[in-house]
């Protein structure tokens, strides 16, 4: 009985210390893909000026503005998006 008890502990502490790391990995790419959208100040900020420009009519402003967050989403790193 002590030999199974002593394998149950063990078996416990991996799963806990895999799950850690699992954790730990899934938060770095949580922050990774925040970072990556600028926060939610800068989405918002966008949407935004894509709004006034689409009430505006301004097609030229709408064509500047998705190239512009385009060429931002292209130049991260891989992985982030």
């Amino acid at each position: 009985m002590g030999l199974v008890r002593r394998w149950m502990w063990l078996a416990g502490a991996v799963t806990t210390i895999l799950a850690a790391i699992f954790v730990a990995l899934t938060l770095s790419g949580v922050q990774d893909a925040t970072r990556a959208a600028g926060g939610p100040g800068e989405l918002r900020a966008y949407a935004e000026r894509m709004r006034s420009a689409a009430i505006a009519g301004d097609d030229e402003r709408l064509t500047t503005l998705g190239e512009r967050r385009r060429d931002h989403i292209t130049a991260l790193p891989p992985g982030i998006t």
